[in-house]
């Protein structure tokens, strides 16, 4: 709130960094500093960037102003007409970064919660929330570089990996490897892929077993969690500080590496007068007046 109300009427919303937690309100996951100094740590016209990555991480991350709502609309529950739900933040927050500017608060002030039964799971619905939006986007703005719209999508449907993965979803896991190869061959550099591929693989067969020999789905379910599903987690967040004073990962790998170029590309455009200008709904004096 106090960085929205010292920040100029140009910026329209304010986010902060966020952890995902677990049903225990265990810090989960894995932070790296580099990516979150750098890509969530976005401010000014990020219109591109956005386009390019979601770097708010969820929908209850942001402070909006009212105006911007007034001035861009509400969300759009017309997804959902569409049998397409998930991405409806996404497209709020590209259309108040088409009038708006965005200011970050790098520190972690809130917790994002997981369970598998959430609609972040539901990766058919979410996958056609994001080509809509994104399409609409692309009309919009057709000055956005097309690879930056192909990149997009292959880092989306790697999240979608992710999700489904982590879930237990073993099918859709290796379903969304395939079409993010697809998109974007750069998956194949991403070291993390094959071991998805490879414990998807060996679920898909366990279980099968397992349901031929008459197991317990519950006992089934239990060793799945403990010995596949187990992220890596943080007592607090002070130790996630502690992590990145004593190494940093962001670049280690050849696909890191091909993010990290990516991701200077997009921010590189992003920050080109240009782009400003091509873009229709920017007006620099917009606020001056």
């Amino acid at each position: 709130m106090q960085c929205l109300l010292n920040s100029s009427p140009s910026v329209g919303l304010v986010y902060c960094w966020s952890v995902d937690i677990n049903a225990r309100e265990e810090i989960i996951g894995r932070y790296c500093a580099d990516v979150y100094q750098t890509v969530h740590s976005t401010n000014g016209y990020v219109l591109p960037v956005l386009a390019y990555s979601n770097f708010l991480n969820n929908g209850s991350n942001p402070l909006i102003r009212r105006i911007c709502l007034t001035s861009v609309g509400n969300y759009d529950y017309r997804l959902r007409e569409q049998n397409a739900e998930g991405c409806e933040d996404l497209d709020l927050y590209l259309r108040i970064a088409e009038q708006y500017e965005f200011q970050v608060v790098p520190e972690f002030l809130m917790g994002y919660r997981q369970s598998a039964g959430s609609l972040s799971r539901n990766s058919m619905r979410i996958a056609k929330s994001y080509n809509l939006t994104m399409a609409k986007l692309k009309s919009r703005h057709p000055e956005i570089p097309r690879y930056f719209y192909r990149w997009s999508r292959g880092y989306f449907y790697n999240y979608l990996v992710g999700q489904v993965f982590g879930s237990g979803n073993n099918r859709d896991a290796i379903y969304w490897v395939y079409k993010a190869f697809r998109v974007d061959w750069a998956i194949v550099l991403r070291p993390g892929i094959y071991k998805v591929l490879l414990l998807s693989s060996l679920r898909i067969i366990v279980e099968l077993i397992a349901s031929l020999t008459g197991q317990n789905h519950k006992i089934w379910s239990e060793f799945r969690d403990r010995s596949f599903l187990a992220p890596k987690s943080y007592r607090n967040i002070a130790e996630i500080k502690q992590q990145w004073q004593k190494s940093s990962s962001f670049k280690d790998s050849l696909y890191d590496r091909l993010l990290s170029y990516r991701w200077h590309q997009v921010n590189k455009f992003c920050q080109g007068d240009s782009c400003k200008r091509a873009n229709r709904y920017w007006d620099e004096d917009k606020f001056a007046r």
